[in-house]
């Protein structure tokens, strides 16, 4: 072949493969995985509203006008419409609630509604005559302020139910459980116990438990009655809790909480791809063999492509409110003897702050009371003293009671405060009775204050405690009214936030609060397409509107993981 023939031929070869080449590209794209139509709530303060979502590769690709949208729809597109009246906005960030908890209320006696003691014996009795003899009957979410008579069911009580089965029935908050004598007998609890440190056996006048038991003093009848349960009954409990937080839009979960045992079987989850959440977990540390336990490997910043974290250790410092087990620098106007319960003592808060400071571990503290929150903050900043880093994003959980003084020191430390909105409309109508109505006007509740005071917030409801539901959430935090419209309100009214801050606290801000607001928390190109589509608009509608607007479709890395059906 001549030299010129050579290169004519050089050259056709080189054509034909640059075709070939606009060819695959074509076909290789061949459109968007996912169009979103409709009004867009970014959040992106630079785009705070658009007419579409185009998602690729499981991120954001473009915010668009429909007509660009449309552009991008190919023969393997998947495309949804939002309704009219409707949003699309980053998905929902749970930033504090019971992931195992929260699936195990499927298979838990449910008393969340129950109107009395006798209501609860009711239900008791029902639920033993379904069993074999001498199986645990386990119950959940009871809260006696809710009661015409307000009273804690004792065991004499859940006698009347059942003395062929033990009880173990937790308060709505968890931090006080309620058991019958076969319960006591089982867990060797006897008018000889003592009391432990951070725990509370109630007993009678004549020194007999009445069967409430508080705080650390659950612990043994726990390890009997909740016991670390078969790994299929495990992995049902997890599936069932990211069921339930698809259908509510939320998209990462906060786990306040986890153990060993419950982490390796959610890893395995996540890692199979049978898990479509994303999880922030915070390993049990409120115990110095706790500590050891979560810190003795590395913090895991990044698994199965942000799947999940296991960065946070979470510390209990005191107890509940409502179970007068929290912490406070004076005594309960209710209770006038008693000044709540310190469950880990400062020593232990400083071993920790030290230790997550040096590791690179986020401090998670639940401290409601105004000395536990005080001495919380006392750690951090002791330890941050010793070793100063910036951008730590230790938080304490719930805040409740603040003394004045403090609030301020959650900026100056930069501590976010995780609040649950729901927490103070719920606890609204019996709060002033456990704090009196100066200490309550003072320092109960806050969320506008800490604001006010600089300080970050992120907001979630502590499922199963309140009910999962962000929408929920959100017009608690705007209205200060109970959401349900049954205990009325408004509870500190001036504690309310707009419907911005309300917004941002279950999107943006629990980004922020999981070290992920480089990645989620907005919708903008190259974030990770998060989504969850509403019935309603969160910045516009009413509430009585939004409390009724359901989650027409969430969406998880690109993915349509849960839509709702006609």
């Amino acid at each position: 072949m001549s030299r010129g023939a050579f290169l004519m031929a050089s050259v056709r070869t080189l054509v034909a493969l640059l075709f070939l080449g606009v060819a695959f590209a074509q076909k290789a794209d061949d459109g968007a995985d996912l169009v979103i139509l409709g009004k867009v709530l970014s959040l992106d303060p630079k785009v705070p509203v658009a007419e579409a979502v185009v998602v690729r590769a499981g991120q954001i690709e473009r915010l668009s006008s429909l007509e660009g949208a449309r552009a991008r729809i190919g023969a393997r597109t998947r495309v949804i419409h939002v309704p009219k009246g409707g949003v699309a906005m980053p998905g929902f960030v749970e930033s504090h609630g019971h992931l195992r908890a929260l699936g195990k209320t499927e298979r838990t006696l449910d008393l969340s509604d129950a109107t009395s003691v006798d209501d609860v014996v009711k239900r008791v009795a029902a639920a033993s005559a379904a069993v074999p003899e001498g199986r645990w009957i386990v119950g959940r979410g009871w809260n006696h302020e809710r009661f015409a008579n307000p009273v804690m069911p004792t065991a004499a009580d859940l006698d009347r139910a059942t003395s062929k089965h033990p009880i173990a029935l937790y308060r709505t908050d968890g931090h006080a459980l309620a058991t019958n004598s076969a319960a006591l007998a089982a867990a060797r609890i006897t008018n000889k116990t003592p009391n432990v440190a951070g725990g509370e056996v109630l007993k009678a006048a004549d020194g007999r438990p009445t069967g409430i038991l508080v705080d650390r003093a659950m612990d043994v009848v726990t390890a009997i009655a909740d016991a670390d349960p078969a790994p299929e009954l495990l992995v049902a409990d997890l599936k069932a809790a990211a069921k339930r937080c698809l259908e509510h839009g939320v998209t990462t979960f906060v786990d306040a909480g986890t153990t060993p045992a419950e982490l390796l079987r959610l890893a395995a989850l996540v890692d199979s791809g049978e898990f479509a959440i994303r999880v922030h977990a915070l390993l049990h540390a409120s115990t110095p063999d706790e500590l050891a336990a979560a810190t003795a490997r590395p913090p895991i910043r990044d698994l199965s492509n942000g799947r999940l974290s296991v960065r946070g250790l979470k510390i209990s410092a005191d107890g509940a409110l409502g179970s007068r087990g929290a912490a406070l620098n004076t005594p309960y106007d209710d209770r006038p003897g008693s000044t709540g319960l310190i469950l880990a003592p400062l020593p232990h808060l400083l071993t920790a702050a030290r230790k997550a400071l040096a590791d690179g571990w986020q401090l998670c503290v639940h401290a409601i009371g105004d000395r536990a929150n005080g001495m919380v903050l006392d750690a951090i900043e002791a330890a941050l003293a010793e070793r100063p880093v910036a951008d730590h994003r230790f938080r304490i959980e719930h805040a409740q009671v603040v003394a004045p003084k403090d609030l301020k020191r959650f900026a100056k430390l930069g501590v976010i405060a995780s609040i649950q909105p729901c927490h103070a409309t719920s606890d609204g109508p019996w709060a002033p009775k456990r704090l009196g109505a100066a200490r309550y006007a003072e320092m109960g509740y806050p969320a506008r204050s800490l604001l006010d005071a600089g300080a970050r917030i992120t907001l979630g409801t502590d499922a199963p405690v309140e009910p999962l539901s962000p929408i929920r959430n959100i017009v608690a935090a705007i209205t200060r009214w109970d959401p349900d419209g049954v205990l009325g309100g408004p509870f500190k009214e001036e504690e309310r936030l707009n419907r911005f801050e309300a917004v941002a606290g279950v999107t943006t801000w629990g980004a922020y609060a999981t070290f992920a607001e480089k990645r989620r928390g907005v919708l903008k190109p190259g974030m990770d397409a998060d989504v969850v589509i509403l019935e309603a608009d969160p910045l516009t509608a009413t509430p009585a509107s939004l409390m009724r607007a359901k989650v027409v479709a969430t969406i998880v890395a690109g993915k349509v993981a849960f839509e709702r059906t006609p």
